[in-house]
């Protein structure tokens, strides 16, 4: 039996397979260990690319594509305002900080909806964590505000007319469009929703791959590094990604920003021609191309692994066993050390 992870989780009395759809998860693991009747096998899928739970009864596999689900947009090509873009909702520490740091700069735009989430106030400094001292310090003098982009596909809210009811719909939004700003932009700066204790990547990340952008990826140690395990192509002709070894996120964080800092008041247009590849010998343009063609590969595995999974047993087309054994041949291309 295959089962999904939420909040009222229980297990039932027979062989599961539960597919997790987050990462940060020991506590709920060692929960689980503990509750799961040992006549019957478990086996516990994570989105992780380190495995990072254990337990000799429990059968821990990785596949980090459970929540890439995405369509494929049309890729607008506006004049380029901007060298870099972050798109932020929830409101994370390491998020403000960035949009902190970066907001002076006339060739930075980023957009920050946090009402999926909260219904707080943006009093100044306040935010979800992680609770890092020398961030909430810094915080504590800023008071950044909600800001909405353009939505070139109709983003249904204006913040005069916010209401609760539409919590779902904007969340919709947030996860699968991108505003116009973001096809002005050179270069996609991704906070992805972790710094310590999960390799995980959501749409944020996808958002780059479907709309052929380059990026830098905000997150874990060794965040970058596990994605061209994966098979994508980062982008070294642009960046040192020595910051993605440091295991201190401040560290990590501002090597990071050093990295941003070489290009942010450099003419748009010069380095939109330098993604193109002209006048350049860089390949940024067949890095671009090759990683969507992987995200389309990925996807269409995807489906056949998992869409058809919460159907009747009648309309599965791979059964539980297939899957594990699939999963299992390809732990060494999906982890990390």
């Amino acid at each position: 039996m295959i089962v999904r992870y939420d909040d009222s989780f229980v297990l039932p009395n027979e062989d599961v397979i539960l597919i997790d759809y987050e990462v940060d998860r020991l506590q709920f693991f060692e929960d689980l260990c503990n509750q799961y009747n040992k006549k019957y096998k478990l086996t516990y899928i994570s989105p992780d690319c380190k495995i990072r739970y254990h337990n000799e009864d429990v059968e821990c596999l990785s596949y980090p594509f459970v929540v890439w689900d995405i369509s494929f947009p049309e890729i607008l090509n506006p004049d380029v305002k901007y060298n870099f873009i972050s798109l932020n909702s929830s409101p994370k520490s390491f998020r403000l900080l960035l949009i902190a740091d970066l907001k002076k700069y006339d060739y930075f735009e980023y957009s920050f909806f946090p009402y999926p989430h909260t219904q707080m106030a943006m009093e100044p400094g306040f935010n979800f964590g992680p609770d890092i001292p020398e961030i909430q310090k810094r915080l504590k003098k800023e008071n950044i505000q909600p800001r909405v982009l353009t939505e070139s596909s109709g983003f249904p809210l204006k913040f005069e007319s916010f209401v609760e009811k539409d919590l779902d719909k904007s969340k919709w939004y947030l996860n699968n469009t991108v505003p116009l700003e973001y096809y002005a932009s050179n270069i996609d700066i991704v906070t992805e929703s972790y710094i310590k204790n999960g390799i995980y990547f959501t749409e944020k990340t996808l958002k780059a791959l479907s709309n052929k952008k380059p990026f830098l990826v905000l997150g874990d140690q060794h965040i970058n590094k596990a994605l061209k395990h994966l098979g994508f192509e980062i982008f070294e002709e642009l960046f040192d990604y020595e910051f993605d070894n440091q295991s201190d996120f401040l560290i990590r964080y501002k090597k990071m920003m050093e990295q941003i800092l070489r290009y942010i008041n450099e003419d748009p247009k010069k380095i939109q021609q330098i993604i193109k590849g002209l006048g350049s010998p860089w390949n940024i343009k067949d890095k671009l191309d090759h990683n969507y063609e992987l995200l389309k590969k990925i996807q269409r595995e995807r489906e056949t692994l998992f869409v058809d999974l919460w159907g009747s047993e009648e309309e599965r087309t791979i059964s539980d066993n297939e899957l594990l054994d699939i999963l299992r041949s390809k732990q060494n291309e999906y982890t990390i050390k």
